[in-house]
This record gives structure tokens, sequence and C-alpha cells, in this order.
């Protein structure tokens, strides 16, 4: 009775490996019950172009063991450039670096395609605060240095530079402090009060005792 038991689910396992029509048969084998359910569920978004459905299975295959699912998640969502900056962004933290610089590219993309500097601004901040790459911060970086409402930039380059969890990031924001106020980092104490006296000239008037 074992053996009959187990029979089906023999046969359709090597179904699913030697069925030549389908190239993502023995991919698909391969992956638990719940992840295989994902893996089509994407497919047949991604066959069908379905933006909204894309978005609804990001957070659960963000979580996914499988790489590969990941990465054609990744790949799904830079079809869709700047409509899917919120769900692009968890994948830079990704544990596999090529999935991670695949989502950072994504983004760096699209992000250029927002005319709103403020979510511009605030979208930098986010990924800041989670890339350590250095490469990869200060391209994320000249989306502050370039935004032309300075000292909001400003603002979230404060934030970031004071923020002891992320040395890499909290070194690059100090950069893009002294680039836009033109001096150097005085500490996060004094760059707040700067910050808020801040001249979008260029000029800042100094508030420190």
């Amino acid at each position: 009775s074992k053996a009959k038991s187990e029979k089906p689910v023999a046969t359709r396992d090597v179904a699913m490996r030697t069925d030549a029509s389908d190239p993502d048969a023995d991919w698909l084998a391969s992956l638990s019950a719940r992840e295989r359910a994902l893996a089509e569920r994407l497919r047949t978004a991604i066959d069908n172009e379905d933006l909204a459905a894309i978005k609804a299975l990001a957070k659960d295959t963000r979580n996914a063991q499988d790489d590969e699912l990941r990465s054609r998640m990744v790949d799904a969502l830079a079809w869709f450039d700047d409509k899917v900056l919120v769900e692009l962004t968890p994948f830079i933290g990704d544990s596999n670096p090529e999935i991670a610089k695949a989502a950072f590219n994504a983004w760096d993309s699209a992000v250029d395609m927002v005319d709103d500097e403020k979510f511009r601004v605030e979208a930098a901040t986010m990924v800041m605060q989670t890339l350590t790459d250095e490469d990869s911060l200060r391209l994320a970086a000249t989306k502050l240095e370039a935004c032309e409402d300075s000292k909001t930039a400003l603002k979230a380059a404060v934030e970031i530079a004071a923020n002891d969890g992320n040395p890499a990031a909290a070194a690059v924001a100090r950069d893009v402090y002294e680039f836009i106020t033109g001096e150097e980092w005085p500490g996060a104490p004094l760059a707040r009060v700067k910050t808020i006296t801040f001249k979008p000239d260029g000029e800042s008037e100094d508030e420190s005792p």
C-alpha cells in the first residue's frame, strides 16, 4: 500500500521533469510545493503582462529560498520601470549578490524616470540605508546630489550619515553633505543644526555656540 500511495507523486514528478514542451519543467520539479505555486503564478503573470499580479507576488517571492525564483521576480519587475520602485527596493538587499545587483540596476534606471523630486529623495534614502557596496552607494547618492531641492537632499544625507548602523552608507552620505554645503562633515549634532538654517544658494548660518 505504501508503494501505491507514493506512485502518483513519483509519476507526476517524472512527468514534470520529462515534459519537453516546458523548458522550466526540471526547475519547477525541484521546488517545494509552495514555491512551485509561486513560480507558476509568476509565469502566468509575466505571460499576461499583469502588473498587479506581479506586484502582489513580490513580497512572498522576496522570501523564497530558491534563487532562480527571486531572480525571475526581479526581471519581471524591471519591465515596469518606475511603477514598481517600492517592490524592487527590498531585493536590493538580497543575499545573492547577482540578484541584489540586478535589482539595484533596475532601481537605478527606474528612479530617474520619476518626476517627483521628493519621492526620488525618499527612494534614494531608503536604498542607501540598505546598501553596503560602495559603488552602488555612490550611484544612489547621485540622486541626492542632483536634487534641485538641495535642502531636502541635505536632510536626507544627514539622516543617513548619522546612522551608525551602516558605516559604508554613512561615509558616502557625509561626502554628499560636503558636496551640497561645501563644508566638511561637522558631526551629526552640528550637521542637524546647520541643515535647519541651510540656504539653498550654498551659504549657511552657523548656530553653534
